[in-house]
């Protein structure tokens, strides 16, 4: 709703409110009028039963004054005490006047009559009808009395005028009490108006809209000023004559000084006038009510009521209390404000997360999730909602998941380290928490971060630091490694290791002739063949430039070793073809050893160099000597 919606439903139902308790019968000033027209009406039918004291030519004359006057009543409340049922009154009381010789006869009825009419018009009008509807029945009396003068002429004229005054207040308080209760009407409906405010300027709108209803003056204005540096900028305004800003310096001193007080001032008309003198305005009101609005934190605020006349000394009172309504309705706001903004940053944040989180029912049923699953696994959250988590879990982990999570603290939270199926039936590395919302709730908070990005990298860093990069052989460290395990497992099963220790011939002059990069191929090649010959068991590494090595594991039979070292160095034999083109041949020392109970790693790696190094000069001798028999055959 629009601000100035919100007011235009305030102003509606502020005067439909009006409208109704002007309609109720039971409304006190009008039940007022009513019991006096009633009131007339027996008095005036109590006057039929006199007509015996009526001379016989005179009864009917009597009679139509005592039915008229309780026509005149019915009518003044019909009309509402229009001015010309003042003259109609006089007709029935001069009828009466020259019917009824004795004035104890009369006296009642004209007594109600002017209680009549004291309830209606304005108080010049009230006195006024009591002197024609009294005085003319009196002066017709006198005439037709003579000139002697009674006690009853002396009375009459004063008691009315008294009656007038006395039913005059009466109407005045039932007027006071009406008008109180309409502006508490009004009041009430503010309120409510105020307690479903969306923001500051709805409040504002129906700040100034009530306090013109409140006022209950017509060519009047509201304006609500808020201070704003050396200036009062009006921020809201209705009525005639509006004004947007004042300078602080051209407001009384008095003004100034009552805005931090919080007590309402009605200023005097000299006051009044002043103040529109130093605003540079038209003079044109007399009245003004100056209520200051407390606020505990934010710029001053003062709500200014400008009237043509006086403004009803209640109205102060009123306005203090509506300015406490203000100020809650404010404060509302305020908070409302403060948790829409947090509301929308927590909103941002949630959304914004590169984190799923999401919230589960008590059978861990999705209730609410973010939209990381979108971008994290390619679910939307409409596709989630209503579906267990489980279902996202692959088979073997929900087990685990279970144990875990019931084994924990879920008021703390239970960290969970496992795996979920994404959108495309792959499989996703995530790290959870989960714990309850509140330490009552059957409701969980479960928050979910991929981490297969982060494992991968993991497994390649590992993956790195044991295998060689152009081989993708163990690399010596792994070699070592595994080679104690195979040594400790052998001393435990009493079965005998196996090392293989193999070194490339002819390797120098691939590089030297066809450059590194033939070099790196040739060396790929013989890793590949190596692993093609050896068991998924055995571990192939490559340990130096172009130094391999073959760990055997339940190596008992000797002569199965040294079947798979000829394999090998039968396999590395084969011409290799280069990326370039040609191909290449390179040959293999190798040299074996087998593990003895309690050798340790050096030992054996010991035994297996010297064999290596013993069969490359006996490689070499024979090359020599078939150089010196003329022959190129390779040994």
């Amino acid at each position: 709703m629009g601000r100035h919606g919100v007011g235009s439903s305030a102003r509606r139902a502020a005067d439909g409110g009006e409208r109704a308790a002007a309609a109720r019968p039971w409304a006190m000033l009008p039940r007022l009028r009513g019991s006096v027209a009633v009131f007339t009406a027996l008095v005036a039918l109590g006057g039929l039963t006199q007509l015996g004291a009526v001379p016989f030519d005179d009864r009917g004359i009597a009679a139509g004054a005592l039915l008229g006057a309780i026509a005149w009543a019915g009518l003044m409340v019909l009309t509402r005490g229009r001015w010309w049922a003042d003259l109609l009154a006089v007709l029935p009381l001069g009828a009466g006047a020259l019917a009824v010789d004795h004035w104890w006869v009369l006296f009642p009825l004209v007594h109600v009559v002017i209680f009549q009419r004291a309830l209606y018009g304005r108080v010049l009008r009230a006195y006024g009808g009591a002197l024609l509807v009294g005085g003319a029945p009196l002066a017709l009396a006198f005439i037709d009395a003579g000139t002697q003068l009674r006690w009853s002429h002396t009375v009459l004229l004063p008691s009315l005028l008294a009656s007038t005054w006395l039913l005059r207040q009466v109407r005045l308080l039932a007027e006071q009490m009406e008008r109180g209760a309409r502006r508490e009407r009004r009041l009430l409906v503010a309120s409510r108006q105020l307690a479903v405010a969306e923001d500051q300027a709805a409040v504002n709108d129906i700040v100034v809209h009530a306090a013109l209803d409140l006022l209950e003056q017509p060519d009047s204005r509201t304006t609500l000023w808020e201070e704003r540096g050396d200036q009062w900028v009006a921020v809201a305004a209705v009525g005639h004559g509006r004004v947007r800003s004042v300078a602080k310096l051209r407001l009384p001193p008095e003004m100034q000084r009552r805005a931090a007080t919080g007590e309402p001032w009605v200023l005097s008309p000299a006051e009044a006038t002043d103040l529109q003198v130093r605003l540079g305005l038209e003079v044109r009101y007399r009245g003004f009510v100056y209520v200051p609005l407390p606020r505990p934190s934010g710029p001053q605020a003062v709500l200014m009521v400008s009237c043509r006349g006086h403004p009803d000394p209640s109205l102060a009172d009123t306005l203090r209390r509506f300015a406490q309504e203000i100020a809650l309705a404010e404060e509302r706001t305020r908070l409302l404000t403060e948790l829409a903004d947090r509301e929308a940053r927590l909103a941002s944040v949630l959304e914004g997360s590169a984190d799923i989180i999401a919230q589960l029912d008590a059978d861990g049923r999705f209730t609410m999730v973010n939209q990381a699953t979108v971008r994290a696994h390619g679910y939307h959250p409409e596709d989630l909602l209503g579906r267990s988590v489980f279902d996202l879990i692959p088979q073997q982990d929900r087990g685990e998941v279970l144990r875990t999570t019931f084994a924990g603290d879920l008021d703390a939270g239970v960290h969970l380290a496992h795996r979920l199926y994404d959108v495309w039936g792959r499989v996703r590395h995530v790290e959870s928490r989960i714990s309850r919302t509140h330490p009552d709730s059957e409701d969980y908070i479960l928050n979910t971060r991929d981490v297969t990005d982060r494992k991968e990298l993991e497994a390649e860093i590992v993956y790195r630091a044991h295998h060689d990069a152009l081989t993708g052989l163990a690399n010596r460290a792994a070699f070592t490694e595994r080679l104690d395990m195979a040594l400790a497992r052998s001393r435990r099963v009493h079965v005998p290791v196996g090392l293989l220790m193999l070194d490339l011939d002819g390797f120098k002059p691939v590089n030297d002739t066809h450059g590194h990069q033939a070099g790196d191929a040739v060396l790929a090649e013989v890793a590949r063949r190596l692993q093609d010959e050896t068991r998924e068991t055995d571990t192939a590494a490559r340990v130096g430039g172009d130094e391999f090595a073959v760990i055997l594991e339940d190596a008992a039979d000797e002569t199965e070793v040294a079947a798979l070292a000829r394999r090998l160095a039968d396999a590395i034999m084969a011409p290799i073809p280069l990326p370039s083109g040609p191909e290449v041949r390179v040959t293999a020392s190798v040299g074996m050893a087998r593990s003895r109970p309690d050798e340790d790693a050096d030992v054996l790696l010991r035994e297996a160099d010297q064999r290596l190094y013993a069969t490359k000069r006996a490689r070499r001798r024979a090359r020599v000597l078939a150089g010196r028999r003329g022959s190129s055959a390779p040994v």
